[in-house]
């Protein structure tokens, strides 16, 4: 009897012992001194080291809070948001909700260092943007009234019913915030991302299943993402913004707040979500029409159909193509010219001595040929084994796949591969800050290319043919435009209009093919430096990326079609359209994101201490046991507490 007794305490014990943070976040908050911060609406922890970018994110973190905070309906007071920044380099962030004594809380990384995010129009160096995202989801999940609200005062970090809302709703009402809280950034703003739905749209059908986060044609970005941001857009433009906030406001104050959700949609609506969908997408059927590829636009790779991949061509048409499909395993491939199969490789190793964890073509930057053609180089976002993101850099052997060269790891993401094959052109991240560099992949070495002392995001660098200049993007706010680095390190805007300009290409040394937003959809253009004139090369009909010139004015590009990607050519011909692209004299250089036009209201900035809510229970819940006695049953009583400091020390 005494041992049974003995067990239930510490039981309820090892419930304190529950790790509030993932491995890698964890020890990075061990590792370095710690800080916090309040705002009039966060209270954040950062390490010292970076305060900076931390104060920065904060400071974009603190409107967006402010302005999401009028919305939701009830008067209750919410408390601050806790934010909680950490050197690990994740390339995410989240919000994890109250749930079983753990708080709610929301984590976020110095900087991205994924070529995705630039692909999607957010910069990796303002993870302020990303944490608007993340905001509409913590004040979304705060919303909780009624019956649950009681039970959270009384015990603690038990429920929110609004983190058992439909995920759908959940990202895709965040999604849909990203550029309507103070820039236009993000995925609502991005001719990838709307090119990637409207082409799929075009071609099939949908109906509400289409929002299931299983949904496998809507890979890599997720139908909760894809489809639910589309809709929920639709349903504020149909319905109001503010029923948006109803449906939470309802969801909120439900007991059962897993089950039932389609009848609190409808309660709102007037319709299930099923028939609400389904007048959406009869809307899509007569709004968005099938597009034909132009004359001029041709197929060279269909098969198999990837759902995402990464294109690179060498001088003399041979490509590469890295891709992942529904019904083949990840692969790296190369052509001949002509189009034929050189040789593939499946890209994932398991045995012991494997070169690399991450196979997605998602974590892949700066696939390039060396301009022999005989080397393959390309910067791999993998997998530490702290569970992190760190980059490496590798060169294969363009003629048989075989590994020759790696270098790294390094935080930041790569651009091309050097004419001889010898170095690469990389962005190198420090939170807010990034630089280019120029890494020998023998050696590792680094050389500084840029010296910038203010915040910036720099993307996508590629050498010219003769190694002496760099093209690359920078981030302006609301989008990229195309600079060039001269020979001496001067350095100097190809356009200057921030729409979305992005993936320089050299077509000689003279011209750059890039990809720039034409009228919503991602399409091919050229720039000719020394006149400054752009023209559109040809017109997708949905969504292009990585485009390269070809010899002849050709240009092999990936084309959305549906839901996969494949490998067409454009022949040369004369330019769509034209524009000039000479700044003025008068046209200020661009820079990184403007700052904040109100001072950062802080309070409290000081050094972390373990006693931080140390004493204060997250949850406090009664138990009720029983001992034997004879034949009798003797029941005992006993209140769990269970806490821990803010940083899980």
């Amino acid at each position: 009897m005494n041992t049974l007794r003995l067990a239930v305490p510490l039981l309820l014990l090892a419930g304190c012992l529950i790790p509030r943070f993932p491995q890698d976040v964890e020890t990075g908050f061990a590792r370095g001194r710690m800080r916090t911060v309040e705002t009039p609406h966060v209270r954040a922890y950062y390490p010292e080291a970076g305060r900076d970018t931390a104060l920065r994110t904060l400071a974009r973190l603190e409107a967006c809070t402010a302005s999401l905070a009028t919305h939701p309906l009830s008067r209750r007071q919410r408390e601050k948001l806790q934010v909680f920044f950490t050197t690990s380099n994740f390339n995410n962030a989240y919000v994890q909700p109250q749930i079983a004594g753990l708080p709610q809380q929301m984590v976020l990384p110095q900087q991205f260092s994924l070529e995705l995010f630039h692909l999607l129009g957010l910069a990796g160096g303002e993870v302020g943007d990303v944490s608007c995202h993340e905001a509409v989801h913590y004040v979304h999940m705060q919303e909780a009234t009624g019956f649950w609200a009681a039970v959270n005062t009384v015990l603690g970090n038990v429920h929110q019913p609004n983190a058992f809302s439909d995920t759908w709703f959940l990202e895709g009402l965040a999604t849909w915030y990203e550029a309507r809280l103070g820039r236009r950034v993000g995925r609502p703003e991005n001719p990838l991302w709307r090119g990637m739905f409207l082409s799929y749209a075009a071609t099939h059908r949908l109906d509400a299943g289409h929002l299931n986060a299983l949904h496998r044609e809507h890979l890599p970005f997720g139908a909760q993402y894809l489809v639910g941001q589309h809709f929920v857009e639709w349903l504020a433009r149909r319905h109001g913004e503010e029923k948006l906030w109803a449906l939470v406001a309802d969801q909120g104050d439900a007991i059962f707040s897993s089950l039932g959700f389609t009848l609190r949609f409808k309660h709102v609506y007037g319709q299930g979500i099923g028939a609400e969908f389904d007048v959406f997408a009869e809307e899509l059927r007569k709004t968005v029409s099938r597009r034909e590829r132009p004359a001029g636009q041709s197929v060279r790779v269909s098969r198999p159909a990837p759902y995402f991949a990464r294109l690179a061509t060498a001088p003399d048409g041979s490509f590469a193509l890295w891709s992942a499909a529904l019904d083949d395993v990840n692969r790296l491939s190369v052509y001949a010219p002509s189009g034929a199969l050189r040789w593939t490789r499946r890209l994932a190793e398991v045995l012991p001595g494997r070169r690399w964890i991450s196979t997605n073509p998602l974590g892949v930057s700066g696939l390039s040929f060396s301009a022999d053609g005989a080397h393959l180089g390309f910067a791999l976002a993998d997998v530490t084994p702290m569970g992190n993101d760190a980059t490496r850099l590798f060169v294969l052997d363009a003629a048989t796949g075989e590994v020759l060269r790696e270098a790294g790891p390094f935080i930041g993401l790569g651009g091309t591969l050097s004419p001889d094959g010898t170095c690469f052109v990389a962005v190198a991240q420090d939170g807010a800050r990034s630089q280019l560099v120029s890494m020998d992949v023998t050696t590792g070495a680094t050389t500084a290319l840029t010296r910038f002392e203010t915040p910036e995001t720099l993307a996508s660098p590629a050498w010219s043919p003769d190694g002496a200049r760099v093209a690359f993007n920078r981030w302006t706010g609301e989008g990229f435009d195309l600079w060039l680095r001269e020979a001496d390190g001067a350095l100097r805007p190809v356009t200057t209009d921030g729409r979305f300009n992005y993936q320089p290409r050299w077509s000689g040394e003279d011209a750059l093919v890039f990809l720039r937003d034409t009228e919503g959809r991602a399409q091919p253009w050229r720039c000719t430096l020394s006149t400054g004139q752009l023209e559109q090369l040809g017109e997708v009909p949905w969504a292009a990326l990585d485009p390269h010139p070809l010899p002849g004015g050709r240009v092999l590009l990936l084309n959305r079609e549906g839901a996969a990607f494949t490998v067409d050519e454009l022949a040369g011909r004369p330019a769509l359209a034209t524009l000039d692209s000479k700044p003025s004299a008068s046209t200020p250089p661009a820079g990184s994101a403007p700052a904040p036009s109100a001072p950062l209201e802080l309070s409290g900035d000081a050094p972390y201490s373990a006693w931080d809510n140390l004493l204060v229970p997250g949850l406090r819940f009664p138990y009720v046991g029983f001992t034997v006695d004879g034949e009798r049953f003797r029941p005992f009583y006993l209140l769990g507490l269970s806490g821990a400091d803010r940083l899980g020390l």
